[in-house]
C-alpha cells in the first residue's frame, strides 16, 4: 500500500514538472500588464485592464500574460486611465468580438489586435493619435471602423486582411496612410481620402477586390508603389492637382478602371503604374512635365484591350509628353485609338507612342517643336498625321514602320529629319519636305515601297554619303516615283536619290548646286525636267546621274525656257560603263551657255526651237558627247490630235483655253501645246450659226481640225404640279433637300414666288450649292445649267418663316439633228435603231427580237467506230452557227480462231476472237508448261551433304534439294574417370556409324554433411553457433543460431492520463534488465452546459456552449453584432447642386451617398438681340427654362456682297474684274493674262540653204503686228560621206565596221575589220535586238563580253570612232550580230561502280541540272536521263555491253531550259553477268554447266576441297566443264567467272558455289 501511494505522488510531481510555467500562472486569471496596470479575466470571458499609464509591449518571445487564455477572451474592458495599448496586447484573440478603446489612450501598438478573427466592432477613443503597424490586421470579421479626428497616422498594414470591412471613415486629421494599411480588404467598396493626407503608402489599398470608387483628397502629394494594385472592381479615379508622383504599379491590374485623370502637378509616374488596366477607355493627361520614362517603365501595358480602344487627351497644361509613355517592352501593347494633343505641348518624347497600332490619326499642334526618337514607331494603323508648323526636328525612327500612313507633309519649320524617320512606311504614297530642312538622316524614307510622289522644298540640305540610302528601295510597289524640286531649292545634296525606282525629276529654277551622285543608280529614270537657271560647274567625278535610266528606254531631258547655263560634266561619270542612258534632249527656250563637257559621254539627238535666232551653228556642238542637233520641225509629224470642247449653243463663245494640240513626230518625240502657250493659231469659225463646223488649228507648222457642233435651243414651261415646295411655315431644326429633274434639259430658269423667305441670317436656303437667306430669293429667277434643281432648307430651333415655293420652271433643250442607222436583228442579237447627232450625242431605241437559228438536216461529220460514238452536224442557213449530236458506236464484227497447246518451253494460246473492223481481240496466252523432272536422290553421310539430281525427258537437268550431313550417332556415356567430393570426373561415348568418339566432364560429388550440433548457446540479444562434419572427408561447416528475445511481464501504469493528454504503462523482461513503455488514452472532458445570449445592433452575442470541469476546454462561439439597418431619404439635384441620399438607422447612426450630378442648365433656343452688319458682329441670347440663367454669344458679320464689273484683256494688256460692295468696299481680282498676239501662219521670205539661214514673217490677226524670224540653215545631210543636197564631202566620215561573232570560254566574242582612221570602237548591246545601248569601248578589233547571263540572247553593234582635236566622229552602227549565252560544257570522267558506268564532272557555273545522253555505237546519241548532282551512275546499263556517254550542263532561265554544248564522249563496258552454274557427274567425274554470258569469250573455273579456299583451276570457251582430274570419293567445290579478253576490267563476279563428290 505504501508503495502505491509513493508511486502516485511521484506521478503527480512528474506531471507538474512537465507543465509550462505560464500554464500554471494562467490558473490565477489575473496579473500585471504595465508598471501601474493590472488585468483580470473572469469566467464570462471579459478581460479587464485597470490602473493608470501605458501597457507593456509584448512580442513573440514575451507573450501577453493572458495569451494562453486568448481563446476564452470574448470582450475587453480598458480602463479610462490607460494611455496606450501595448504591442501584441490582444494578438490572436480569435473569439474577441468587441472592444472599446477609451479617450485616455493615445496610441495603439503594433499588432495589438492582429488576428482577432471574431472582432466585429471596435470603438477608438478620441485621443488616439497613431494606429501602429498591423494594429488590426487580419481582423476578418471587422465590418466597419470609425477613426477619430485625433489620429494623424495610420500605420503599416494597420487594417490589412480585414476582409469584412465594408466602410471606413478616415478623418481630416490623418496625414499619412502607411504601407499596406488597407490591403486585402476585399469588402471595402469605396473610400474617401481626406485633404489632410499627404502620402498614400505602398500597397495601401492593394488587392481590395471590392473597391469600386476612391476619392483622393487635394492634399495628397504622392501615391505609393502598389497603392491600388489589383483593385479589380475600381471603375474610375480622379487624381487631384496636389499629386506629384504616382508610384510603381500604383493601379496595376485595375481591370475595371475605365477612366483616369492625371493632373498637371504630376512630375513622375512609376513603372507599370496602370499596367493591365484592360477596361480603360479614357485617359485625361494633364501633367505639365513628367520626367522621361524608360523602356522598362511599361506604364500603360495591356491597357484598353477589353474595349474598342482608349481616347487619350493631353490637356492645355501639358508642356511635354514624356518618353516611353505608352511604350511596352513585353509585347502587350495598349489599345490607343484616339489621341488629342493640347495646344501647349512643346515636345513629344522618344517612344512616347511606340507600337500604338490602334491609333489611326494624329494632329501634332503648332506648339510642338520636337518629335522624339521612335515617337510613333510601329504605329501600323496610323493612316494620317498632321505635323504642326513649329516642329523643328523629327527624331530617329519617329514614324518607323507606320505601314498605314499614306501621305505626309513636313512643314517649313522642320530643320532635321532623323535616321529611318519614315523607314518601312510602305503605304506612304506622297511626301512633301519643307524648305527649312538642312539635314536628312540615313534611311529616312527607305523601304517606302508605295511612294509615288516627292515634293522637295529644302533650300540647302547638308551633303549625304553613299551609305545614307535616304530613299533606298522606295517606290518598289508602284509605277515609280516622281520628284519635284520647288523653286526655293538652292542645293540638291550629294547622294540624295540613290534610288532605282525614281522615274521623273523636275529641278526648279533656283537650284545653283547639285551634289555628287545626287541621282546615281536611278536605273528607272525616264524624264528630267531641268529648269535651273545657272548651276555651278560640276567635275568629271561628280557622277550626278551615274547609271541613271539604264534599266528602261532611256531618259528624256527637257531644259526649260529659263535655263541660262548647262554646267560642265552634268551627265559625266568616272567610268564609261556608268554613263546615263539619255534618249533625247529638248531645249524649250533660247540657247543657254553650255559647258564644253556638259554632255560628256552622251550620244543622242538634241531638239531646239525651230526659228529661234539664238540657236546658231556655233552653239550646236558636241560638248563632249555625240549630239545630233535638230529643230523641232525637222521630223515629220506622224499624227496630230486636236482636243477641246466640241458642243456649244448658238451665241456661246469658243472656249479657246480648252484647246490643245498633241504632235507625234517620226522620230518618236511627242509634243503637247495649249492655246495659252502662244503656239496655236485658229482658222475661221462662226458661233452665231447652228450646225457642224470644222476649225483649222495650226501649231508649229502642222495643222489639225477641231470639229464642233453649235446647237439651236428650244424652251418649254414645265407643269407646275411637279414643282418642289417647302411647308409654310417650315419646321424648326429642319435640314431637308428637295430635288426636281427635267430629263435631258440643257438648262433650267427657275422663278421663286414673292412669298419665299427664310429667317434672316439664321435659316438658309441653298439652291444648287448657292446660299440665300431672308427675302433674297423672293420673286428671283435663277439660271441653272443642267437638268436638275436642288433646294436645301436648313433651320434652327425656332421662328420658322414661309420657306419657298416656285412660280415657274422653264426648261431649255438642245436641238439635235439626228441621222438614223437601222441595225437588223441576227440569229442571236436583237436589232435596233441608232440615232446620231453631228455633235456626237447618240441614243438607241426600236429594239427588234433576235431571229433565232434556222438549222438544216443532220449530216454525219465523224463516222462511228466499233467502240466510239460518231458525230452528226447541222448548220444554220442564216449564220455560221452549228449544232452537233452523237451517233452510237457500231460494236465489233467478230472472227473466230482455234487455240494451240503449250509445250515445255514454248507458250500456246486459247481459242479466241478478233474484230474484222478494228484491232479488238480476245487472244489469251497459255504459258509454257515448264520441265517435268525425274529425281535421283544421293543420301547424306555423317559428314557429307545429300542431294537430288532432277532430269527432264527433254534432257534438261539440275541438282538441288541439298540435305545436311547426318552427323554422328553416338552410344551411351561410360565413366572413364570417377569424380570426388571436390574434383570432376570424365565420361566417353562412340559413334555407331563411324569410329568417331566424344568425351565430357562429370560434376564433383559434393560434401555429405551430418546433423548440426550447438557449440555456442544464444542469449536474449546475442546469437549462438551450430557445427556439422562431412562423412566422406574432413570438411566442416558452421552457422548462427538466432537470439532468444526478451520475455516481458505484465503492464504497470507509471504516468496517469488527464482529460486531453495520454498516460504511460511499463513492463520488464524476466531474462534481463530491459523495460518497455506504452501510452494510456486521455480521459476526455467532463462537460458543464452554459446558456447563450442574442446579438444586438452594435454588440455581439453568443450561442449556448459547454466547458469542462477538469480543464479550460470550451465550445464558446460568438454571434456578430447585427449591424445597422438604415432608411433612405433622397434629395433631388438642381441645375447647379448635386442630389444625394441620406441613410438613417433606428439607433441614430446615419451616412450620405448616391450622389447624382447637378442637372445643368436647360437652355432654350438662341434669340437675336443685335443684328450683325457687313463688318460688325451681332449677338444672340438664350435662357435656362429651370432657373432663368442666360448665355450670350456673338453672331458673325454678314460679309460683303459685291457687284462685279469685268474689263476684258487685249493683246498686250491684262483683263480684270472690279468687285464693289454697297457699303463702298471694293477690290480688283480675277486678272486674266493679256491675250497675246494671234499670229497667222509663218510665210517664208527667204529660203535657207545648207550653210545660210532663211527668214519667215507672220502677222497678228487682231492688231497687225508683224514678227520676223530666222529659218536655220539646213546643215549638210551626209550619206556615205557626201551631202545629199550640195554634194559637199564629210571631212570626218568614218566607215561602219563589219562584225563576226563566236564564243570564248562560254562568253560572246565579237570581232571586226579595222576601219581606216578609227582610233577606238564603241560597243552597243541589246537583249531584244531592237533597243541598243552604249556598253563599252575598246581600241582593239575584238571584244569579249564577260558580264553576261545564261539564257539571254545578246545582240551587238559597233561604231568606229575617229577622234580629231578632242572631238569624236563616229560611223553608223554596224549590222547586228547575236548569240545565245549558254553554260560551259562540263568536263566528264568515267568510272566503273559495282559493275555499272559512273560519270563524274565538276559543277558548271549557272547550271542547275545536267542532261545525260547515251549511245551504244558512239555515233547515234539520244537523251537518257537528268540529274542535279555532279555524278551519275547508269544502274540500268545491261551487263557486258559497251556504252558511250555525253553530258550537257543545263540552266533554267524564266522557266526555260538553256543547255550547254555536249561534253567530250566517254565510253565504258559494263561488268559481265556472273554465270548461272549447275553440277552433276559425267562418268563419275564432276561436270559443271552454265548458260552463255553476253560479252564473254571464255570462262575461268575455280576449285576448292573445303568450300572456302578457292584457286584458279582451268579455262574453257565452252558452256560446260568436266573435271577429269578429280579423285574418287573426294568432294569438290566450284565457282566460275565469265571473261572478256578485250576488256579484263569487265570480267564478271564469281558464280554461286556448287559441289559434288567424284565417284570414280
Amino acid at each position: 500500500m505504501k508503495k502505491q501511494v509513493l508511486c502516485g505522488l511521484l506521478v503527480l510531481c512528474l506531471i507538474f514538472s512537465l507543465l509550462p510555467v505560464s500554464a500554471i500562472a494562467d490558473t490565477a486569471k489575473s496579473g500585471t500588464c504595465g508598471e501601474n496596470l493590472t488585468w483580470t479575466l473572469d469566467s464570462e470571458g471579459t478581460l479587464t485592464i485597470s490602473g493608470t499609464g501605458a501597457m507593456t509591449d509584448y512580442s513573440d518571445e514575451s507573450k501577453a500574460p493572458w495569451f494562453n487564455s486568448r481563446s476564452s477572451i470574448k470582450s475587453a474592458t480598458i480602463g479610462n486611465s490607460v494611455t496606450s495599448i501595448g504591442v501584441e496586447a490582444f494578438y490572436d484573440c480569435d473569439v474577441l468580438t468587441k472592444v472599446t478603446i477609451p479617450d485616455s489612450v493615445t496610441s495603439i501598438g503594433g499588432r495589438a489586435f492582429c488576428g482577432c478573427d471574431g472582432l466585429t466592432s471596435v470603438t477608438i477613443g478620441n485621443s488616439v493619435t497613431s494606429i501602429e503597424y498591423s494594429a488590426f490586421s487580419f481582423c476578418s470579421s471587422l465590418a466597419s471602423v470609425t477613426i477619430p479626428d485625433s489620429v494623424t497616422s495610420i500605420g503599416v498594414e494597420a487594417f490589412r486582411g480585414c476582409s469584412s470591412l465594408a466602410s471606413v471613415t478616415i478623418p481630416d486629421s490623418v496625414t499619412s496612410i502607411g504601407e499596406g494599411a488597407f490591403s486585402d480588404c476585399d469588402g471595402l467598396t469605396s473610400v474617401t481620402i481626406p485633404n489632410s493626407v499627404t502620402t498614400i503608402g505602398e500597397s495601401a489599398f492593394s488587392d481590395c477586390d471590392g473597391l469600386t470608387s476612391v476619392t483622393i483628397g487635394n492634399g495628397v502629394t504622392s501615391i505609393g508603389d502598389y497603392a491600388f494594385f489589383c483593385c479589380l472592381s475600381l471603375a474610375s479615379v480622379t487624381i487631384p492637382d496636389s499629386v506629384t508622383s504616382i508610384g510603381n504599379s500604383a493601379f496595376e491590374f485595375c481591370r475595371s478602371l475605365t477612366s483616369v485623370t492625371i493632373p498637371d502637378s504630376v512630375t513622375s509616374i512609376g513603372d507599370r503604374a496602370f499596367y493591365y488596366c484592360t477596361g480603360l477607355t479614357e485617359i485625361n493627361y494633364n501633367a505639365k512635365a513628367v520626367t522621361d520614362l524608360t523602356s522598362s517603365s511599361n506604364v500603360f501595358t495591356e491597357t484598353g484591350t477589353a474595349g474598342s480602344g482608349i481616347k487619350v487627351t493631353f490637356g492645355d497644361s501639358v508642356e511635354k509628353i514624356p518618353a516611353y509613355l505608352f511604350y511596352t517592352s513585353d509585347g502587350y501593347r495598349p489599345n490607343i485609338s484616339n489621341v488629342s494633343i493640347g495646344s501647349n505641348v512643346t515636345s513629344i518624347g522618344g517612344c512616347a507612342f511606340y507600337g500604338c497600332d490602334g491609333l489611326t490619326s494624329v494632329t501634332i499642334p503648332d506648339s510642338v517643336t520636337s518629335i522624339g526618337d521612335c515617337a510613333f514607331y510601329d504605329c501600323t494603323g496610323l493612316t494620317g498625321v498632321t505635323i504642326g508648323n513649329s516642329v523643328t526636328s523629327i527624331g530617329d525612327y519617329a514614324f518607323y514602320n507606320c505601314t498605314g500612313l499614306t501621305s505626309v507633309t513636313i512643314p517649313d519649320s522642320v530643320t532635321s529629319i532623323g535616321r529611318s524617320a519614315f523607314n518601312y512606311c510602305t503605304g506612304l504614297t506622297s511626301v512633301t519636305i519643307g524648305n527649312s530642312v538642312t539635314s536628312i538622316g540615313s534611311y529616312a524614307f527607305a523601304n517606302c515601297t508605295g511612294l509615288t510622289e516627292i515634293n522637295y522644298n529644302a533650300k540647302a540640305v547638308t551633303d549625304l554619303t553613299s551609305s545614307s540610302d535616304v530613299f533606298c528601295c522606295a517606290g518598289t510597289a508602284g509605277s515609280g516615283i516622281k520628284v519635284t524640286f520647288g523653286d526655293g531649292v538652292e542645293k540638291i545634296p550629294a547622294y540624295l536619290f540613290h534610288c532605282s525606282y525614281l522615274t521623273s525629276v523636275t529641278i526648279g529654277n533656283s537650284v545653283t548646286s547639285i551634289g555628287d551622285a545626287a541621282f546615281s543608280n536611278c536605273y528607272q529614270l525616264t524624264e528630267i525636267n531641268y529648269n535651273a537657271k545657272a548651276v555651278t560647274d560640276l567635275t568629271s567625278s561628280s557622277d550626278v546621274f551615274c547609271c541613271a535610266g539604264t534599266a528602261g528606254s532611256g531618259i528624256k531631258v527637257t531644259f526649260g525656257e529659263k535655263v541660262k547655263k548647262v554646267p560642265d560634266y552634268l551627265f559625266s561619270t568616272r567610268f564609261s560603263s556608268d554613263f546615263p542612258s539619255i534618249r533625247e534632249i529638248v531645249f524649250l527656250g533660247n540657247a543657254p551657255t553650255i559647258g564644253s563637257k556638259s554632255f560628256n559621254g552622251v550620244e543622242t539627238s538634241a531638239y531646239y526651237p525651230y526659228g529661234n535666232d539664238t540657236w546658231t551653228s556655233e552653239v550646236m556642238k558636241g560638248y563632249g558627247g555625240q549630239i545630233t542637233w535638230k529643230p523641232y520641225s525637222e521630223a515629220e509629224a506622224v499624227s496630230v490630235v486636236c482636243n477641246g470642247k466640241t458642243s456649244y449653243v448658238v451665241g456661246d463663245e469658243l472656249e479657246i483655253n480648252s484647246i490643245s494640240v498633241t504632235i507625234e513626230r517620226s522620230d518618236g518625240c511627242v509634243e503637247t501645246y495649249y492655246y495659252d502657250s502662244g503656239k496655236i493659231t485658229l482658222g475661221e469659225y462662226d458661233m452665231s450659226k447652228s450646225g457642224k463646223q470644222s476649225i483649222t488649228v495650226t501649231c508649229r507648222g502642222v495643222t489639225a481640225q477641231l470639229n464642233i457642233y453649235i446647237h439651236d435651243l428650244t424652251s418649254e414651261t414645265m407643269p407646275a404640279n411637279d414643282y418642289p415646295e417647302s411647308s409654310h411655315n417650315y419646321e424648326d431644326n429642319l435640314d431637308k433637300t428637295y430635288t426636281y429633274t427635267a430629263d435631258g434639259a440643257y438648262s433650267l430658269d427657275v422663278t421663286f414666288s414673292n412669298e419665299t423667305e427664310a429667317e434672316t441670317n439664321i435659316d438658309y436656303i441653298y439652291v444648287n450649292g448657292t446660299t440665300y437667306t431672308g427675302k433674297e430669293l423672293a420673286n428671283k429667277t435663277l439660271h441653272i445649267n443642267g437638268d436638275t434643281l436642288t433646294v436645301r432648307l436648313v433651320s434652327d430651333g425656332s421662328d420658322g418663316a414661309y420657306g419657298f415655293s416656285i412660280d415657274s420652271i422653264v426648261a431649255t433643250y438642245l436641238v439635235h439633228e439626228y441621222t438614223d442607222t437601222v441595225v437588223a436583228p441576227t440569229c442571236t442579237e436583237k436589232g435596233y435603231t441608232i440615232h446620231t447627232c453631228a455633235c456626237g450625242e447618240s441614243h438607241v431605241d426600236s429594239y427588234v427580237d433576235a431571229l433565232g437559228h434556222s438549222f438544216g438536216e443532220w449530216t454525219v461529220t465523224t463516222a462511228p467506230t466499233c467502240t466510239e460514238k460518231g458525230v452528226e452536224t447541222r448548220y444554220c442557213s442564216r449564220c455560221d452557227a452549228t449544232e452537233t449530236r452523237d451517233v452510237d458506236a457500231l460494236g465489233h464484227a467478230l472472227v473466230h480462231h482455234d487455240g494451240k497447246a503449250a509445250t515445255c518451253t514454248e507458250a500456246g494460246w486459247e481459242a479466241y476472237d478478233t474484230c474484222s473492223r478494228c484491232d479488238y481481240t480476245t487472244y489469251k496466252v497459255i504459258p509454257a508448261t515448264g520441265h517435268s523432272y525425274t529425281s535421283v536422290v544421293t543420301e547424306p553421310t555423317c559428314t557429307e551433304q545429300g542431294y537430288t539430281t532432277h532430269t527432264c525427258a527433254c534432257g534438261d537437268s539440275y541438282i538441288a534439294d541439298y540435305k545436311d550431313a547426318l552427323g554422328h550417332s553416338f552410344g551411351e556415356w561410360t565413366v572413364t574417370t570417377a569424380p570426388t567430393c571436390t574434383e570432376k570426373g570424365v565420361e566417353t561415348r562412340h559413334c555407331s556409324r563411324c569410329d568417331a568418339t566424344e568425351t565430357r566432364e562429370v560434376d564433383a560429388l559434393g560434401h555429405s554433411f551430418g546433423e548440426w550440433t550447438v557449440t555456442t548457446a544464444p542469449t536474449c540479444t546475442e546469437k549462438g553457433v551450430e557445427t556439422r562434419h562431412c562423412s566422406r572427408c574432413d570438411a566442416t561447416e558452421t552457422r548462427e543460431v538466432d537470439a532468444l528475445g526478451h520475455s516481458f511481464g505484465e503492464w504497470t501504469v507509471t504516468t496517469a492520463p488527464i482529460c486531453t493528454e495520454k498516460g504511460v504503462e511499463t513492463r520488464y523482461c524476466s531474462g534481463c534488465d530491459v523495460t518497455e513503455t506504452r501510452d494510456v488514452g486521455a480521459l476526455g472532458h467532463d462537460l458543464v452546459h452554459h446558456d447563450g445570449k442574442a446579438a444586438a445592433c452594435t454588440e455581439a452575442g453568443w450561442e449556448a456552449y459547454d466547458t469542462c470541469s477538469r480543464c479550460d476546454y470550451t465550445t464558446y462561439k460568438e454571434i456578430p453584432a447585427t449591424g445597422h439597418h438604415h432608411d433612405a431619404v433622397v434629395t433631388a439635384p438642381t441645375c447647379t447642386a448635386k442630389g444625394y441620399t441620406t441613410h438613417t438607422c433606428a439607433c441614430g447612426d446615419s451616412y450620405v451617398d448616391s450622389y447624382t450630378d447637378a442637372l445643368g442648365h436647360d437652355f432654350g433656343a438662341w434669340k437675336q438681340t443685335k443684328a450683325p452688319t457687313c463688318t460688325e458682329k451681332g449677338t444672340e441670347t438664350r435662357t435656362c427654362t429651370r432657373c432663368n440663367a442666360f448665355e450670350i454669344r456673338d453672331v458673325a458679320p454678314t460679309d460683303h456682297h459685291y457687284t462685279a464689273a469685268v474689263t476684258a484683256p487685249t493683246c498686250t494688256e491684262q483683263g480684270y474684274t472690279t468687285h464693289t460692295c454697297a457699303c463702298g468696299d471694293s477690290y480688283v481680282a480675277d486678272y486674266k493674262d493679256a491675250l497675246g498676239h494671234s499670229y497667222g501662219a509663218w510665210t517664208q521670205t527667204k529660203a535657207p540653204t545648207c550653210t545660210a539661214k532663211g527668214t519667215e514673217d507672220r502677222t497678228c490677226t487682231r492688231c497687225n503686228a508683224v514678227q520676223t524670224r530666222d529659218v536655220a540653215a539646213l546643215g549638210h545631210s551626209y550619206k556615205n560621206g557626201k551631202c545629199v543636197r550640195c554634194g559637199a564631202k564629210n571631212p570626218n566620215y568614218v566607215a561602219a565596221p563589219v562584225l563576226k561573232i563566236t564564243t570564248s570560254a562560254g562568253k560572246p566574242q565579237i570581232s571586226w575589220n579595222a576601219v581606216d582612221g578609227a582610233t577606238k570602237y564603241w560597243i552597243y548591246r541589246s537583249t531584244d535586238g531592237k533597243t541598243f545601248k552604249y556598253y563599252d569601248s575598246t581600241t582593239k578589233t575584238s571584244y569579249t563580253n564577260k558580264s553576261t547571263s545564261i539564257g539571254t540572247t545578246y545582240y551587238y553593234k559597233v561604231k568606229a570612232v575617229k577622234t580629231v582635236d578632242g572631238t569624236n566622229y563616229t560611223s553608223d552602227l554596224s549590222g547586228a550580230k547575236s548569240i545565245l549565252c549558254k553554260p560551259a560544257a562540263p568536263t566528264v570522267s568515267i568510272y566503273r561502280t559495282n559493275g555499272k558506268p559512273q560519270l563524274k564532272w565538276s559543277a558548271v557555273t549557272g547550271a542547275t541540272k545536267y542532261w545525260i545522253y547515251r549511245s551504244t555505237d558512239g555515233v547515234n546519241f539520244s537523251y537518257y536521263d537528268s540529274t542535279t548532282k555532279t555524278s551519275y551512275t547508269n544502274s540500268g546499263a545491261a551487263s557486258g555491253k559497251k556504252y558511250y556517254y555525253r553530258v550537257k550542263a543545263v540552266a533554267v532561265v524564266n522557266g526555260n531550259n538553256v543547255a550547254s554544248a555536249n561534253s567530250g564522249t566517254k565510253s565504258l563496258m559494263t561488268t559481265l553477268a556472273k554465270p548461272t552454274v549447275s553440277i552433276t557427274t559425267s562418268n563419275g567425274k564432276p561436270k559443271i554447266t552454265w548458260k552463255a554470258v553476253t560479252g564473254a569469250d571464255k570462262y575461268y573455273v575455280y576449285r576448292s576441297t573445303d568450300g572456302k579456299n578457292f584457286s584458279y583451276y582451268d579455262s574453257t570457251t565452252k558452256l560446260s566443264y568436266t573435271n577429269t582430274g578429280a579423285k574418287k570419293n573426294t568432294k569438290y567445290y566450284y565457282k566460275v567467272k565469265a571473261i572478256c579478253s578485250a576488256n579484263t576490267n569487265a570480267n564478271s563476279a564469281y558464280s554461286a558455289v556448287v559441289s559434288i563428290k567424284a565417284t570414280k
